[in-house]
């Protein structure tokens, strides 16, 4: 019960997280545009991630933020399936990222969630195990 909890709490936030972005986006217009130019990154890096299970290879893009946060881009799937079922993701300008209920604030927490991640979704397609 206290998982079905937690799922149903994180796809929530995830949503609600979602939600506020696009209307900042549709209300800033401005901005959006702006920090497309910028993207108020610092720095990047690229990692690629095989799952424990050998079944899948996914790869990141792990983005410095301006205000100390990162944000761990998805940038390669190992399916079309995963590519379109991954669950908890956003969405910026285009382009997928981790749903998070924390702020990530070092590259070793980050590369953590990527792994985590990409675990997780494996087991959710081959399952319908939600996480």
């Amino acid at each position: 019960m206290p998982v079905i909890v937690l799922t149903l709490f994180l796809r929530l936030v995830c949503k609600l997280v979602e939600l506020l972005e696009q209307a900042g986006e549709s209300n800033n217009v401005r901005h959006t545009e702006q920090a497309q130019g910028s993207r108020d990154v610092l720095h990047t890096s690229t990692i690629s991630y095989r799952t424990r299970d050998d079944s899948g290879d996914y790869d990141f893009r792990i983005e410095h933020r301006l205000d100390s946060t990162i944000r761990v881009y998805i940038t390669g799937y190992p399916s079309e399936e995963a590519e379109r079922s991954a669950p908890h993701r956003l969405t910026d300008m285009g382009r997928s990222y981790i749903c998070w209920s924390k702020p990530i604030r070092s590259e070793e927490a980050a590369l953590a969630v990527a792994a985590q991640w990409a675990d997780n979704v494996q087991r959710y397609l081959k399952t319908g195990q939600g996480f």
